[in-house]
Formats: C-alpha cells, structure tokens, sequence
C-alpha cells in the first residue's frame, strides 16, 4: 500500500471535509462550515441587479451586474490565507454604452470566462445584435481575448441568452431565432483554433418549431452539448418543454448531431421542462418549472452499454408549492 504524505494545511483541510460529510458532532460545528459569504459589488448602483448572473470555477467568481449602465462584470478570488473572498477586477467589455445589457449570462472554465451581453454590436443598418466576450487569465489579470458573434446574426435572436464553455469549446443560445419558425431558437459552437475563437456549427433541433426557445439553456462539457427548449410542444403537453443531447464526432461526418430528445419522464404534468441544464460526467440535471404545480428537477444519467440518457430520479423540495419555480436554475458538479 502506498503512502502519500501532505502538508499539516492539506490534512486538516481534508479531515474537516471528512468530518463534515459524515456529520458532524454538534450543530453548532455544522453551522460554523456552511457560514454563507455574501459579495457585495465595490462600486454599487441602485439599478444594477448585481447578482443577476453567476459562474464558479475553482477558487474564482463571476459576478455580473446589469443592465442600463453597461456595469461591469466582478471578479471574486479566494485568498485561502484569509479564508475570505476579495475582489481583484473589474471587466468592462469593449463596445459598450451606457444603457446596453451586459453580463445576461456568465460561465467560466479554468482560465476562459464567457460575458455575454445584447445591444454591443451595431451593423451598416443602425441594427443592434448581441455578442459574447471572451476573457482569458494571463496569470495575473482577465484580458479580453475575443467577441463572438452569430454568422448570420438578425435582430432581437437573444444571441447570448445563455452560454457555457468547456476547454476549447463554448455554446451559445440564441432562442429567439427563427429559422424554424418565429422564436424557435438555436444554439451556436464556437472552438478556440489557438489564436482565435472559430463558430463551428450552428444547431437546431431536429423537430424545431414555432415558439420552442431552443437555446434558452445550454450546457457543453467535451464532445456533448445540452440545449433546452423550454417551449417545445410535445406528447407531454403543450410547453411542456425538452431538451436536445448533441454529440460531436471527429471521426465520422467531424460535426455536431442530435443524438437524443429528452422528455419529463414521469406521468406529471409538465411546463417548460428544460428551462435550465446542466452536465458533469455521466449525468444530467434539467430543470422544469411546473410539475403539478410543483415545479421539479429531472436527473438522466448516461449508460454506455446502451449510448442513451436514462432518466435516473425526479427531485422536488419537501415543501414544494405552486409557484415556486424550484428549478429555475440548476448546476451539476
């Protein structure tokens, strides 16, 4: 049996985790671990909404506040020597003006942050689009790397309604789109190529109709893609929602295609399932916003023998009620 020796900050860090999870003591020693840390925005305006937006990734935060000032996107760090959250940046994407929505949505990987943000980008016709900024860590600061923006971007798509990235590869929602009809939405993948950020592919859903939102949520770790539509019309109900599984193939037709339609999967009466995904690993968490009258989130996990998502539980609240929009938003580690 092999032996690894660490640090005495490594071990107690460890066995407090340990301790924790088991169950600890005395709820006083419970209550001492969960304490929450509130952030609180350094330059405060009244009509900020900071908060509207989050992304975690390791020991850094995003936080966004928007939207009529062109207020900056927050960086939160973790100094492990104080135990306290500090806020070490201020990100102002280029391009804006006062009034323009910035920071709608967030995600981060590692050193590469995604801002999303509507009304920055003007065309010859006085036309305004939406676009995604991305930053990149150079070891002591995020520089603004790259500004995406639809091929063939319209008027009023929602581009950047919703956005996640995983290494090289970032999707974003778009799910005004209309291509299969007004507001059915898409999804676009950009890939870093090392220089710049490329748009790969446009998806839309194989049975994409009027009213379907595709893209309103979106969900990306390696070679598969999650993207919800929270409209869509199916057997469940009308809204009754659902979310799309792409997955990327290098080997054969080197592109994203739909491999599976996700639905509610119990008897209940479902609205807007897919109004919220998230992925790690093998599962799948999507959220629905009303489950008779209760709003519920669904768990799928990936079987491999079968190259299909199975539904595994469905998770409400002990004291659920109509209204409550459990599920509004969800996140899976």
């Amino acid at each position: 049996m092999n032996a690894t020796f660490l640090p005495l900050s490594r071990v107690s860090l460890l066995l407090a985790t340990a301790i924790f999870a088991l169950g600890p003591p005395n709820p006083s020693y419970a209550q001492t671990l969960c304490q929450p840390v509130r952030l609180t925005a350094s330059s405060p305006d009244p009509f900020d909404s900071f908060g509207r937006a989050v992304a975690v990734s390791g020991d850094t935060a995003f936080v966004a506040a928007c939207c009529i000032f062109a207020s900056p996107t927050y960086v939160f760090s973790f100094d492990p020597r104080t135990g306290r959250w500090i806020e070490t940046q201020l990100l102002s994407p280029s391009d804006l003006q006062p009034g323009e929505d910035t920071g709608r949505a967030l995600a981060i990987d590692g050193d590469v942050a995604l801002v999303a943000a509507g009304h920055v980008h003007e065309d010859d016709a006085g036309v305004f689009y939406g676009a995604v900024f991305v930053f990149r860590y150079n070891g002591s600061l995020w520089r603004e790397e790259d500004e995406l923006l639809a091929s063939d971007s319209a008027f009023q798509d929602g581009f950047g309604a919703a956005v996640s990235i995983s290494g090289d590869v970032a999707v974003i929602g778009a799910p005004l789109h209309d291509d299969n009809g007004a507001n059915s939405g898409s999804a676009y993948i950009f890939r870093f190529d090392g220089s710049t950020w490329v748009e790969e592919q446009k998806l839309l859903a194989g049975d994409g109709a009027a009213g379907d939102f595709f893209g309103g949520s979106v969900a990306v770790l390696g070679d598969t893609v999650i993207v919800g539509a929270g409209g869509d019309d199916n057997k469940k109900g009308i809204n009754a929602g659902s979310a799309y599984v792409f997955r990327f193939d290098p080997v054969g037709p080197g592109s994203w295609t739909q491999q599976q339609k996700l639905l509610a999967f119990d008897t209940a009466v479902v609205g807007s399932f897919g109004f919220s995904v998230s992925i790690s690993g093998d599962a799948a968490l999507i959220g629905a916003l009303l489950s008779d009258d209760r709003s519920a989130a669904y768990v799928f996990r990936f079987d491999g023998e079968s190259s299909q998502w199975l539904p595994e539980q469905k998770l409400v609240p002990s004291d659920g009620a109509a209204g409550d929009q459990f599920g509004r938003s969800v996140a899976i580690d």
